[in-house]
């Protein structure tokens, strides 16, 4: 595979081709555990946990500093979304409109969680398209 991809490399470089589909690495997202909750920070209103299934966990204030942390998330939710089925888009967008009544209505952010995995086409756009309207409504950088 290495020298496949090695040629087909050369062979781009050279002639202007592509790589051919078993030779480019999959856009996939990670498998994500995401909860959105009333902040433990007077300063912010909301803050977000982002847990890898396959490790590290942090945690967020703003869209820009996350910061690693134990997440207080039970082994059992965890379990639930590797062995379940993932978040629809239609339930994170939901989230984003109830999540914006209630900010302007004044009104304590509620707990919601959300399975994230096996997306497609994941850095290149869909990150943005499933991330985004969990994080609305936050800072991007700190007060």
């Amino acid at each position: 595979m290495r020298y496949i991809a090695t040629f087909t490399l050369i062979i781009s470089l050279l002639g202007g081709i592509s790589l051919p589909v078993f030779a480019q690495g999959a856009d996939v997202s990670p498998t994500l555990f995401v909860e959105s909750m009333p902040s433990d920070n007077p300063k912010y209103r909301r803050m977000v946990y982002v847990r890898y299934l396959s490790g590290a966990s942090y945690k967020a204030y703003n869209r820009r500093e996350f910061n690693l942390a134990t997440s207080a998330t039970s082994e059992q939710n965890v379990r639930k979304c590797a062995n379940g089925s993932a978040s629809s888009l239609r339930d994170i967008r939901a989230f984003e409109k109830a999540e914006k009544r209630r900010a302007q209505s004044g009104q304590v952010p509620e707990y919601a969680a959300f399975c994230i995995k096996s997306i497609p086409n994941w850095e290149a756009k869909n990150k943005d398209v499933f991330l985004d309207p969990i994080f609305e409504g936050m800072p991007y950088v700190a007060p």
